[in-house]
């Protein structure tokens, strides 16, 4: 099955549901999302900010994706 979006197969499952598997995830990236269309004036977008945090070492992939 492809993906509808362009966001890679990682994100997808990233959603503000309320059955979101670690709403400390969810609260950081809205957070880190925040601060950064603040201070940049464009805000990236939810699957940027993860690919991020992934790739700095502060989540693995399989952290951030829900159940």
């Amino acid at each position: 099955m492809r993906p509808t979006s362009r966001c890679p197969a990682r994100c997808r499952s990233y959603s503000p549901a309320p059955n979101q598997a670690n709403t400390g995830i969810q609260k950081l990236v809205d957070s880190l999302i925040s601060e950064r269309g603040q201070s940049t004036g464009k805000k990236p977008g939810r699957c940027e900010m993860l690919e991020e945090l992934i790739a700095d070492g502060r989540f693995t992939a399989l952290e951030t994706s829900t159940p």
